[in-house]
C-alpha cells in the first residue's frame, strides 16, 4: 500500500475518533466538546484532501489505468519482456490518443487522453503523416486500455526524467514500426 494513503488512512481515524470522544465522553463542557469536534472536523478535512491526492483525481489522472500498461508506477526504461519501451506521459492535460499515425480519432469506447503520468508500453513510432504540424512522430501502444492505439511521442518522457523542460520528442530507444 502507498504509503501516502496509508498516512492519509490514519489521519482520518484519528479525526474520527476525536468526534467520537468529543461525543461520548460526558465530562466535556459544552464549550470544550465544541472544540475537540471542530479540530477532529479539521483533521478530517485534512486527511480527505491528503487521500484525494494519493489516490488521485476523479478522471484517474494519477491511478494509471487498468490492464497492464496503464500505470503510475515506475517510469521509463529499457525494452521489457516483450520488447516494448515504457514510456511515461508528461503532458499534465493527457495524452491524446488516436486509431492511427494519421491523426484519425480512436473507437469512443477508449478514454481518448493518457493521463498525466501514466506509464505504457510502447511497441514501435511511425513519423507523423497526420496535418498535425507540431507532432514529430507516433507511438503504437501495446497492451492495456490503449492497445493497438497511437498516441503523439512529443508529451512522453521519451527518457528524461518526468517533468524535464525541453525534453526529448521521440525515444531512441523505440523501433521504427516495419511497413
Amino acid at each position: 500500500m502507498d504509503p501516502t494513503l496509508l498516512v492519509a488512512l490514519l489521519v482520518a481515524l484519528l479525526g474520527f475518533a476525536g468526534v467520537l470522544l468529543a461525543a461520548l465522553v460526558p465530562t466535556l463542557t459544552p464549550r470544550g466538546r465544541k472544540r475537540v469536534v471542530i479540530a477532529s472536523l479539521s483533521i478530517v478535512v485534512l486527511a480527505l484532501i491528503a487521500l484525494y491526492v494519493a489516490i488521485g483525481h476523479p478522471n484517474g489522472a494519477s491511478s494509471g489505468a487498468a490492464g497492464g500498461s496503464g500505470s503510475s508506477t515506475g517510469g521509463t526504461g529499457g525494452p521489457d519482456k516483450s520488447g516494448d519501451v515504457r514510456e511515461q506521459s508528461d503532458n499534465h492535460h493527457g495524452v491524446s490518443v488516436y486509431a492511427n499515425p494519421q491523426g484519425e480519432a480512436a473507437p469512443g469506447s477508449v478514454p481518448h487522453l493518457i493521463p498525466y503520468a501514466t506509464t505504457v508500453n510502447v511497441k514501435c513510432y511511425e513519423l507523423n503523416q497526420s496535418s498535425m504540424s507540431s507532432v514529430t512522430a507516433f507511438y503504437k501502444i501495446d497492451g492495456g486500455t490503449w492497445d493497438g492505439l497511437w498516441a503523439v511521442s512529443d508529451p512522453f518522457t521519451n527518457g528524461d526524467a518526468l517533468g524535464k523542460q525541453g525534453g526529448s520528442s521521440l525515444d531512441k530507444r523505440v523501433p521504427h514500426c516495419s511497413p
